[in-house]
């Protein structure tokens, strides 16, 4: 299985990625790259929007239907949790499980 190093940083020539057209314009980097296993390197990222890890998280589909696997590194702390914050969020999974009743908070509205 071969890889692609995709550096956000070189995409964009920028610290900061703000916009969800930024996400389409990694799209278009990601079908083009030679391998299967495409290594986003946030090194030299500073700030992520949210609008593009929503951008981009909404093209897992596209990505999986081009053969393609994506990995990322050089994430920082903050970045990293707001990528795993859209994840959570954008879960087409709508149902939380939990290991028992205790475990599960009731909300009442």
């Amino acid at each position: 299985m071969s890889s692609s190093l995709i550096s956000l940083y070189d995409v964009f020539n920028a610290e900061s990625i703000v916009t969800r057209s930024a996400a389409t314009t990694l799209l278009d980097y990601i079908s083009r790259a030679p391998g299967t296993n495409i290594v986003l390197d946030f090194e030299k990222i500073r700030y992520i929007s949210r609008s593009f890890f929503d951008e981009l998280y909404s093209y897992e589909r596209k990505i999986q239907l081009l053969g393609k696997k994506l990995e990322f590194t050089n994430l920082s702390d903050s970045l990293t949790s707001l990528k795993e914050l859209v994840e959570r969020t954008n879960s087409t999974n709508s149902f939380s499980y939990y290991s028992s009743a205790i475990n599960a908070q009731v909300l009442n509205v």
